[in-house]
């Protein structure tokens, strides 16, 4: 055979489980030997970037041919011109990357060469040379993974794009999971999640994403690009179910609000309404508190709130809460009482909208009882009697005045513990 071709300076050793062999290439005619046949079912698989060597490397596979006394690789941007490259190896997996630089995201085009051993001299028959294949390397990894929406039971999110990919794998895992797991693919920069592990997502949670970069090649395999970072992204969450009030103080303008935090969310919106329902104030806080300090003196108000979390797109808000009622306490801080033959009557300043008040009245803040209700239209109330005994003109004694009156379909009081001594 005149297609005989010498190896010449073609050296290098072989890594892990495969066997080395020096070798060279010189090109010259020998008839010495037959042809061995084509290497079949070539494929690669392996492409990505290898932590510990700081490259990028390619494994193929492939069925070897009876006699070879090893195989080499050829490689070719172009799938016309080649060159031979990396280690020769006995065994029928090759790895090109330990001398030759590969490049991320790159696409190259590999045949393997089986060599013979002839009078101590390597060559090979063009002949035998297989058919080529395309192999890739895998893109760079993804740098960043942004939230761009919620849902009760979804998370949508993006990243920016990497060179030469052809698509990226989404990976997840929840909170207090170990390990990640493949949620699916997308040929897109986005993707929208909505189950984890076939269960739908869990409203008000926190998940981790991470996103792979890929690059397949014609002959069907698909290179992986390291991780990226894993973020920390969640569904809506949950909508507010109670909201309390305190520090109304009689004749004072100052309400605070509070309601249980969600599991993770960024803040909170609240929405405040005056006695006839027009909106007064709208606000937002990080903290599960707030404090309105330009209630309304002597009435009642409403508030309703809905948390939200960042997105690189701005807030997104879960559904409102209902509206929560709260009446301010009645102020007898300004207003005259008296005591004249064992009776005590008080007076108050009435409380707009109130459908009654209750009196409460005892010998010590602790002991105090209701004594007397009244009609919404009254502001004022006689007694004679606190804690079954008659009063006394030199008594001390502990009164306060709450209103009550139907909002929101439920009976409100506005009782937030302040009381007057009367001495």
């Amino acid at each position: 055979m005149e297609n005989r071709k010498k190896l010449f300076n073609f050296s290098k050793i072989c890594f892990a489980f495969m066997l080395a062999f020096v070798f060279s290439i010189a090109i010259s005619n020998t008839s010495e030997a037959a042809t061995l046949g084509k290497p079949t079912n070539l494929k690669q698989t392996y492409g990505s970037y290898n932590t510990e060597y700081g490259k990028y490397f390619i494994v193929l596979e492939y069925n070897g041919v009876s006699g070879a006394a090893g195989y080499c690789a050829q490689m070719s941007t172009d799938n016309k011109n080649w060159t031979f490259i990396d280690e020769a190896y006995k065994g029928t997996e090759f790895t090109i990357g330990y001398s030759t630089n590969l490049a991320a995201g790159s696409t190259y085009y590999v045949r393997i060469v089986p060599v013979v051993n002839v009078n101590n001299d390597l060559s090979y028959d063009e002949a035998d040379v297989s058919d080529s294949i395309q192999v890739v390397t895998a893109p760079a990894a993804v740098s960043k993974v942004n939230q761009t929406g919620a849902g009760k039971n979804s998370i949508s999110a993006s990243w920016s794009g990497v060179a030469n990919a052809t698509g990226y794998n989404v990976y997840v895992k929840k909170y207090g999971d170990s390990t990640y797991t493949l949620n699916g693919s997308t040929k897109s920069k986005s993707y929208k999640l909505t189950k984890y592990k076939g269960s739908k997502l869990k409203n008000d949670y926190l998940y981790y994403v991470s996103v792979c970069a890929t690059k397949t090649s014609t002959a069907g395999f698909t290179a992986e690009a390291l991780p990226s970072t894993g973020y920390p992204l969640c569904t809506l969450p949950s909508k507010i179910t109670k909201v309390t009030g305190t520090h109304w103080k009689p004749g004072k303008s100052t309400l605070k609000v509070s309601w249980k935090n969600t599991n993770i969310a960024d803040g909170y919106e609240l929405q405040f309404y005056n006695a006839k329902g027009k909106s007064i104030k709208k606000v937002t806080t990080t903290k599960n508190a707030y404090t309105f300090k330009k209630a309304p003196k002597n009435s009642s108000m409403s508030v309703k709130v809905r948390p939200y979390i960042k997105t690189s797109k701005g807030k997104k808000y879960a559904s409102w809460s209902k509206k929560f009622y709260f009446l301010s306490q009645a102020d007898m801080s300004k207003t005259t009482y008296t005591i004249n033959n064992g009776l005590l009557t008080l007076r108050w300043k009435a409380v707009t909208g109130a459908s009654k008040y209750t009196v409460y009245a005892g010998t010590s803040s602790k002991n105090m009882k209701a004594v007397a209700t009244v009609s919404g239209n009254s502001t004022s109330c006689t007694i004679s009697r606190i804690n079954g005994s008659a009063i006394s003109r030199y008594g001390y004694y502990c009164v306060k005045v709450v209103p009550q009156k139907k909002l929101g379909g439920k009976t409100v009081k506005g009782d937030y513990g302040y009381y007057w001594t009367l001495y």
